[in-house]
């Protein structure tokens, strides 16, 4: 298993440096932040930074947004969607970045089984771009918002938010999995939000463990998502971790915390990963 560090919110060069210096093997560069976006990269910026990735001995990996909806009702949006993936796909290609980490969308309470539908129409074809070029398309798990009772666990008999994210549950991504079909498209395990459902990170291991490409690492109290460094809430990572030495998996664990927590952090993880059993 490799510790990466992600890679953000400044452009993925600053923190080449950083990541070398301090004993990671791989960066998740951040697709959200605008100086990462694909049209900054021009040929030349693409060949530098490979080689650059290549020279400190970093794989990398790409996280795009979350906050662009491949659900979206309206088929030009979708359109513009499948181009941004198709843009992101290409960017990976050019910098040599092993996978992609992309989300199902939001809805707002109506219309789900339409919005279902275009979510897979526009997974189909990006998963179908992806696949003419080898690259994995991780669908990361996402969390639930909640609307509950100050600390009070997420109950599915309170009301939903207005705008709620797809792909939160077990059974939801498999439904997508299944209807999409593509063999580009894997599975990113979001630990932290899946310890804001009931059965935490185990159904999603046995559900989609044979697709698990990434990891994403870090804490909360089991009601909001709130990126804690290892040990600070609830998540049990040295259940996790044997589960994933049980596996023999060999991806990656992406910190997910605050860079001024991120050393501790991966310190933490690393004792973990050092334990027996």
């Amino acid at each position: 298993m490799k510790i990466a560090l992600s890679a953000g919110p400044k452009a993925a060069e600053t923190y080449l440096r950083m990541a070398r210096d301090h004993g990671f093997h791989w960066i998740d560069i951040s697709g959200s932040s605008p100086d990462n976006f694909p049209e900054t990269f021009d040929p030349g910026r693409m060949k530098n930074l490979r080689l650059k990735l290549e020279e400190y001995g970093l794989g990398c990996g790409i996280h795009t947004a979350s906050c662009v909806n491949p659900a979206d009702l309206f088929s030009t949006i979708r359109k513009g969607v499948v181009e941004h993936f198709k843009e992101f796909i290409d960017l990976a290609r050019g910098i040599g970045a092993r996978y992609l980490i992309i989300h199902c969308g939001v809805y707002f309470r109506e219309f789900r089984k339409r919005v279902e539908d275009c979510l897979v129409q526009t997974l189909k074809e990006a998963a179908g771009y992806a696949e003419r070029w080898g690259l994995p398309l991780l669908i990361e798990n996402m969390n639930r918002i909640p609307q509950t009772p100050a600390g009070k666990p997420w109950e599915l008999s309170f009301e939903q938010p207005e705008i709620s994210y797809l792909g939160i549950t077990v059974e939801e991504l498999a439904k997508v999995f299944s209807r999409v079909n593509s063999s580009a498209l894997g599975f990113s395990l979001n630990v932290a939000h899946a310890n804001l459902l009931g059965g935490g990170f185990m159904p999603f291991l046995r559900a989609f463990g044979d697709r698990l490409g990434n990891i994403q690492i870090s804490d909360n109290n089991g009601i909001t998502d709130e990126h804690l460094p290892i040990g600070e809430g609830t998540v049990d990572f040295t259940g996790l971790i044997r589960e994933l030495k049980l596996m023999d998996y060999g991806g990656t664990l992406s910190l997910s915390v605050a860079k001024d927590r991120l050393l501790e952090c991966k310190e933490r993880l690393e004792e973990i990963l050092a334990s027996p059993g």
